[in-house]
């Protein structure tokens, strides 16, 4: 789009573009209010641009016009003291992670005209309490209020044709599909016969105990004090993550389910054929798993759960502490398998391993070092992701493909690896300490 001119008002600068339209696009340093003007040279200020007054540590207040349809992507994001907001009259879209981060934001009122919140629009917003939804609304990400730990409830107004709300979690018009439950809820979820969860329905709901599926739900089935089954009981469907009582996996059950443990992480890859596709285990509550000895797919050695085979780690559970062995059989750790497991503090791999998996110990924030037998020739994607501890990974195989962000946020790490590896390319192009290991012929 052609832009006319640029020019600075008060604190605020404007963008002036052709089609007779401006657009907010930041402003000068350390400013704690913003008081948005309705036009600029007799041109309305329809929108705030991209990024806009992202990371404004300052900013604590903003005025919108009543002109404003559009706020833009990232256009807020990391404001942390920006607190409350009032929306104006006339804006239909939020765009991707528009207030992202913004720590203290806390109840949030929408307007009338809104009619699109996208992705990740108040990700991380840690003090948000409440939402309301009002009458044009009609599109919702199902990521758009993530990780908001302090949300309590959902309210739908009932001049609302495609939402609605009760006991605070939002279900679309009929009631049909349940999309959002608040991360704070811990009662129980009931699904009526007719209800259906959209998959990151109970995404970081750390607290709720249970899911209870009607008697004569034509889909699901509730057999394990709350834990989520199809209705023939062969496939787990949905571990409550706040469940604080070990999970029995009974001989009928053969398959685990798409995001079961973790709604938050997209498996990868298959388990073995027509048995499990696994998702990121987050039940950070689960103090073990406990797998009938007579399960034709599954088995678990001390609380952990494997393939029967014990060749693939499928998941550590949330509540273990200490240094994690594998038995000498394991060749892959799956997608996630270790994922939010705080308490690991240590890991020993077999030789046999040669796969771990994308995400497979992200957010093990105690691990302090792990040593990566050579036989390993894929370490995933985000597979150390956030592991802050992480001070010392030792790769002996000079081939070792690396994926990306695999070690991303562990801030004091040295990679050690032979002289000329991938991972010595991985760890320079990543900007990560590296120490060259000695081999020998």
């Amino acid at each position: 789009m052609e832009q006319e001119k640029t020019i600075l008002i008060g604190v605020v600068w404007y963008q002036i573009f052709a089609d007779g339209h401006a657009e907010a696009v930041g402003c000068i340093p350390c400013v704690n209010q913003l008081d948005l003007l309705a036009a600029v040279e007799n041109v309305p200020v329809t929108a705030i641009a991209d990024e806009a007054f992202s990371g404004n540590f300052f900013l604590t207040e903003v005025r919108f016009p009543d002109t404003l349809e559009r706020i833009g992507k990232e256009a807020f994001r990391g404001c942390e003291k920006l607190r409350e907001l009032t929306f104006p009259t006339g804006l239909k879209t939020l765009e991707d992670s528009c207030f992202a981060q913004c720590f203290q934001l806390r109840d949030i009122s929408l307007p009338d005209s809104l009619e699109t919140i996208a992705d990740f629009a108040f990700k991380d917003c840690i003090s948000l309490r409440s939402v309301t939804l009002r009458k044009n609304c009609r599109e919702v990400s199902p990521t758009a209020f993530q990780e908001c730990p302090s949300l309590e409830r959902f309210f739908v107004t009932d001049d609302n044709e495609y939402f609605t709300s009760d006991d605070g979690i939002l279900y679309n018009k009929d009631m049909t599909i349940l999309l959002r439950c608040p991360e704070t809820r811990n009662t129980p979820v009931r699904l009526r016969e007719d209800m259906d969860f959209q998959p990151d329905a109970f995404d970081r709901c750390m607290w709720l105990p249970a899911v209870i599926a009607d008697d004569d739900h034509p889909m699901y089935s509730t057999l394990d004090d709350g834990v989520l089954y199809s209705k023939d009981g062969t496939q787990l469907m949905l571990v409550p993550q706040g469940r604080k009582q070990p999970l029995h996996i009974e001989e009928n059950v053969t398959d685990i389910a798409e995001r079961a443990l973790d709604q938050s992480f997209v498996p990868v890859m298959q388990v073995k054929d027509d048995v499990v596709d696994f998702a990121w285990i987050d039940c950070c509550s689960l103090p073990r798993f406990e797998v009938s000895e007579y399960n034709p797919a599954f088995c678990d050695v001390d609380g952990i759960l494997y393939d029967k085979e014990q060749t693939v780690l499928i998941a550590c559970y949330g509540a273990f502490k200490g240094v994690l062995e594998l038995p000498d059989t394991v060749t892959m750790i799956d997608c996630g398998a270790v994922s939010g497991c705080g308490g690991v503090t240590g890991v020993v791999l077999p030789d046999a391993l040669f796969l771990i998996d994308n995400a497979a110990f992200a957010c093990c924030t105690a691990l302090k070092e792990a040593d990566i037998p050579s036989g390993v020739t894929t370490i995933g994607d985000e597979a150390f992701l956030s592991c802050f501890s992480l001070e010392t990974v030792r790769i002996t195989n000079p081939d070792t493909e690396i994926g990306t962000d695999a070690f991303l946020g562990c801030l004091n790490l040295t990679i050690y690896a032979p002289s000329g590896s991938t991972a010595e390319e991985y760890a320079n192009t990543h900007e990560i300490a590296f120490q060259p290991l000695e081999t020998s012929d």
